[in-house]
């Protein structure tokens, strides 16, 4: 079983609560990592979701994206999920900003970072991403129903 944290609305840890908990519609706000990856054109690294996944299938998503574990810190997670989801940790992977986000199943502390993309290889577990690719602003804003939500209010600090 996987143990995340439930935390308050200022990211403290309050408890150990199970990964099916968190996603059940109850709403326990546990503490997540995003990782926003952006090349010398500006284009942002995105990451197409798994058919197989619960939670928004088939979407375009922030390149890097997952639970804090419990016991781990944001910085040990955000870490641990570059490795996992894009097989590299950026080198000066900065502190952006923190909100909360709220779905139909899930509420979440999301701690966002933004790091520099200098031509790293990318690989990412085919289980969990089937496509990874850079997108401009203009790509992005095109389309319509292929972004999560949570991505599109992320990519709202970096448009405006």
């Amino acid at each position: 079983m996987e143990w995340l944290i439930r935390c308050s609305t200022e990211g403290e840890p309050l408890e150990k609560v199970s990964r099916d908990k968190c996603h059940d519609g109850t709403k326990i706000l546990h503490p997540v990592v995003h990782l926003q990856i952006i090349d010398r054109y500006g284009r942002f690294l995105l990451q197409k979701r798994s058919p197989v996944k619960i939670i928004q299938p088939y979407k375009w998503d922030t390149a890097v994206g997952g639970h804090v574990a419990w016991g781990e810190s944001f910085s040990e997670a955000l870490r641990r999920e570059s490795l996992e989801e894009i097989g590299f940790f950026p080198s000066r992977a900065c502190f952006k900003t923190r909100y909360i986000w709220e779905s139909a199943c899930e509420r979440e502390f999301v701690s966002l970072y933004t790091a520099e993309y200098h031509e790293e290889p990318i690989q990412f577990d085919s289980r969990e991403i089937t496509e990874v690719r850079f997108w401009d602003k203009d790509e992005i804003t095109a389309q319509q129903g292929i972004f999560t939500e949570n991505l599109l209010y992320e990519l709202s600090h970096y448009f405006s």
